[in-house]
This record gives C-alpha cells, structure tokens and sequence, in this order.
C-alpha cells in the first residue's frame, strides 16, 4: 500500500458531508470516497482568480517591505545571520528590528578584516609558488627558437609522412 494513497482526497476541498482526511477509505479497498456533489465541490471556490492574484501581489508586497524594513536598520549591520533566522519567523519588522537592537554585533574591525586579506593572499602565493610545471618556462613565448632548423626539420618530417606525395 502506498504511503500517498488518498491523498488526492484528502487534498480536495471538504464540503459539509464530506469525511475528514483521517476517515478517507484507501484507495487500495475498492471503495469508492462517499461524495454527494462531485460538481459542486469541484466549483466551490471563495475567491476568483483575480482575486487570488490580487491578494498574492499584496502578501508578496508585504513580505518585500517587511525584508526591506529589516535590511535597511541600522542593527543589521554585524547581525546579518540573527536578522535572516527572524526573517522566517512570523515576526513583524519592528520586533525583528528590536531584538537586533538588543543583539551585540559581531566584533569585525576593519584591521582584522584586512589582515585576514594580507594572509590569505600570502597563503595563495605561497601554494602557487609550489605547484611547478616541468617545463614551462614564463616568457618562453616571447624568446626567440633557439633550434629553429631542428623544429623545422621535425614538422618537415611529420608532413612527408602524412602527404607522401606532397611537394614542396
């Protein structure tokens, strides 16, 4: 038996003589759901569309100006991780912004920011000084061929190989 076996009732909507989800047989008995009106509950809705659409754009509206509210605080600012957790809760922005206010920032000064910086370019530094390629040579590019005869005769070679009938 499935784990989501009714569960396609139980997610319709729930009319006066309706079963509650916990009462809805399993769709693996051969009994059908008890439903007198299939139609009126497939037409049974409180808002149109519009209206869904209109109370979306508003909770969406609410929501954006309940983050902006928080980001903007002056107590966001070292209470970055505090703000983000609240903003899940169902708090409203004032109270978010209280208990920020009541929160101690965290201590990062500009001087062990930029000391963090200096050392983590010097460890950078450092591992690609010690990564060597074999023979590569930095400016190779820009010297000129010291064998350029022998580079010549070696590519001369290859071609007669490949197009034996190949004149020069």
């Amino acid at each position: 038996m499935s784990r989501f076996a009714g569960l396609s009732q139980a997610l319709k909507p729930q009319g006066r003589n309706s079963p509650a989800p916990e009462e809805l047989p399993d769709e693996d008995d051969g009994m059908e759901p008890e439903s007198q009106d299939d139609e009126e509950e497939k037409t049974m809705t409180t808002e149109t569309p519009v209206e869904q659409t209109e109370a979306y754009q508003a909770g969406y509206a609410a929501a954006n100006a309940r983050f902006t509210a928080v980001l903007a605080s002056e107590h966001y600012a070292g209470r970055e991780a505090t703000a983000q957790k609240l903003l899940g809760k169902a708090m409203s922005a004032d109270d978010i912004i209280d208990v920020l206010a009541s929160t101690p920032a965290a201590a990062v000064s500009a001087t062990s920011a930029e000391a963090a910086e200096v050392a983590a370019r010097d460890e950078m530094r450092g591992a690609i000084g010690a990564n060597v390629n074999s023979g590569v040579t930095p400016g190779a590019a820009d010297a000129p061929a010291t064998d350029a005869k022998a580079a010549a005769s070696v590519w001369d070679t290859a071609i007669a190989n490949e197009f034996p009938k190949a004149r020069k």
